[in-house]
């Protein structure tokens, strides 16, 4: 019979520093149980730990004739139960049981010495200068090809996937739904999310809503949204598969060609179902995108990868970082700003990559209204300021750059033509904009937009000349996905909760005290007023008439149909105007007014579509 005899020796070793204190072990006794189970009993004591951490884990050797033996085949006894879980979560004693048998195959072995140290748990890399150091392993996995947990974005209990039923790692559910009735962040603006505790001053997960955290503990966080940025853009990133799990191993350049990570292809969690694992990867950021419904994440497949937004509510993949990114490598550059015949104001800026533009102050020019400034001249590109000289977005530029003032025209009021329709009620327009006659479609506009687009040869053709084949759609919508606080900050609504003058489509064109209507303006035209079904010079619309002392005044309405994508649809037979007011319960969508051959409404739709803009004067009492 093979037997193995061991000594019971007491010696404390550790390396790792946390906080002001050295976490240390001592008191180490081993005991071998019986000569032929193999089985070992270790006892040590922990101390020197600040408050209470999951981020450090037991490593243990046995020293035999000098040779170091590292063992795997051991566990922490806790309540009770042998664990495989090695985590140090606090200061005290620990007892630890190991199966000499497993891990020397009944070899025979005599004046063992046991070694216990303190070792990090989780493995991580830094993949550039001054950036995080990233774990190698998600949130719930074992090995780096390991999909892990699934998260709703604030989430930190996490799912796996087990028989095509997603079951939390608490045991709390055995068949969750991802869903925005089951994400409690949905919906809810940056500055609800910090009144009420989730999101930090910063914008960022509270370490209580950071699944990284409340999972590994320690200072392991998700990282930001200029992280995820950074790690799209400071790594080579090369599409392989790893132990049959496809993904890239992204690896860090010059100094750091020696670090790299595998994220897996892990999918994204959708209701009850799992998306396409194995060939897409979706994983979260810390950060609320600009709408209350999503939240910023990376995504990657086999042909590309890059930041990208999606709904709060999808089960996503986290993979931890830890240690905060240094401004060092953060590119700061020259903007000019060129005013485009305008004068005075800001000439130019330093802006730092991934940061909100610097303040400035605006240009002015005689007979124009300034609209901010744009990668491209007469407003095309990208927008960095807006019309009342705030950030538009964050610098996203390596090099010296310039910004063109893009101007609209300050029209002098020339429509005498206007009626008002009930008492106190403001003085409508008799044509819509960009139109010569009541029955003339004019100008279709997405919400916001103050261009307008005119059909002409089966295409949109802007009405300054800026595009001769546009499309309707949400890429060229800036205010697509914008909440009503991210578009007051930016200066596109008002506090008032309405389109900002320069934003106005009836202001921008018309000028003077020309606006669109509002919401209830568009509501009270619907209730206080007589509408009749006719055609006007070949036009289906409707006459819009007041009522008693009013009945003498009536304006036209033609359906002129809507755009989208670069088609028209319904004209002839309905009538779509916009409001200037956004629907708050939805970013993609705002107030509008229609109508058809037997009946008139208000309702609400995508910010995307080319619709009808009739200008109103005066403010309702």
């Amino acid at each position: 019979m093979k037997k193995m005899v061991l000594m019971t020796i007491t010696l404390a070793a550790s390396a790792f520093v946390a906080s002001a204190a050295t976490p240390t072990v001592s008191n180490v006794t081993a005991k071998q149980r019986y000569p032929w189970n193999g089985m070992v009993d270790i006892t040590c004591t922990v101390s020197g730990i600040s408050g209470t951490t999951s981020d450090l884990k037991f490593s243990v050797a046995a020293v035999n004739s000098g040779n170091v033996h590292g063992i795997s085949q051991f566990w922490v006894v806790r309540n009770g139960t042998n664990s495989t879980d090695h985590a140090v979560h606090a200061n005290g004693t620990y007892h630890l049981v190991w199966d000499s048998k497993a891990d020397f195959d009944n070899q025979i072995c005599s004046n063992m010495v046991m070694r216990v140290n303190l070792a990090e748990l989780h493995d991580k890399v830094q993949l550039w200068e001054g950036g995080p150091y990233w774990a190698t392993t998600n949130i719930g996995a074992e090995k780096p090809e390991d999909y892990g947990y699934y998260f709703w974005w604030g989430d930190t209990i996490g799912y796996k996937r087990e028989n095509d039923k997603w079951v939390a790692s608490d045991g709390s559910s055995s068949n969750f739904c991802f869903d925005s009735g089951n994400t409690p962040t949905c919906g809810k603006g940056d500055e609800t999310l910090q009144k009420i505790g989730w999101i930090t001053a910063d914008g960022v997960l509270a370490p209580a809503h950071d699944a990284a955290h409340v999972h590994w503990g320690g200072d392991w966080r998700m990282p930001t949204k200029r992280e995820r940025s950074d790690l799209n853009n400071k790594c080579d990133w090369t599409w392989t598969t790893q132990n049959g799990v496809q993904g890239y191993v992204v690896k860090g350049k010059g100094a750091y060609a020696s670090a790299s990570i595998f994220l897996p292809c892990t999918g994204y969690g959708y209701g009850s179902s799992l998306g396409p694992a194995g060939s897409y990867g979706y994983y979260w950021s810390s950060v609320p995108s600009d709408s209350s419904l999503y939240a910023w994440d990376l995504y990657f497949d086999s042909s590309d990868h890059f930041p990208s937004s999606d709904g709060r509510y999808y089960g996503q993949s986290v993979r931890p970082v830890q240690g905060f990114t240094t401004t060092q490598g953060f590119v700061t550059t020259t903007v000019i700003l060129d005013r485009q015949g305008g004068n005075g104001g800001t000439e130019s800026v330093a802006a730092t990559y991934g940061n909100a533009m610097p303040s400035i102050t605006v240009p002015t020019r005689p007979g124009y209204i300034f609209g901010g400034y744009y990668a491209g001249v007469n407003g095309n590109g990208t927008q960095y300021y807006t019309a009342s000289s705030a950030s538009a977005r964050d610098w996203d530029k390596t090099c010296d750059t310039t910004l063109y003032a893009m101007w609209t025209t300050n029209v002098i009021d020339s429509h005498d033509d206007k009626v008002q329709l009930w008492e106190n009620g403001p003085y409508w327009a008799t044509t819509n904009i960009g139109a010569e006659k009541p029955e003339d479609y004019g100008y279709y506009f997405w919400w916001g937009d103050t261009i307008g687009y005119k059909r002409e040869n089966d295409k949109w053709v802007a009405s300054d000349g800026s595009s001769s084949n546009f499309c309707f759609d949400s890429g060229n919508t800036p205010t697509c996905g914008k909440g009503d606080e991210t578009l007051q900050k930016i200066g596109w609504i008002t506090a008032d909760g309405v389109l900002a003058p320069a934003h106005d489509a009836a202001h921008v064109h018309w000028g003077g005290a020309w606006r669109m209507p509002t919401y209830q303006e568009l509501s009270d035209l619907c209730d206080k007023c007589d509408w009749t079904w006719t055609t006007r010079n070949g036009v289906n619309g409707c006459v819009v008439r007041g009522r008693g002392t009013y009945a003498s005044n009536s304006i036209f309405l033609p359906c002129a149909g809507y755009g989208d994508g670069t088609s028209l649809y319904d004209a002839g037979s309905i009538g779509y105007f916009w409001s200037s007011v956004p629907y708050s319960d939805y970013d993609r969508y705002a107030w509008y007014l229609y109508f058809y051959s037997s009946g008139h409404s208000t309702d609400y739709y995508y910010l995307h579509v080319g619709l009808s803009v009739r200008a109103v004067q005066g403010f309702t009492n």
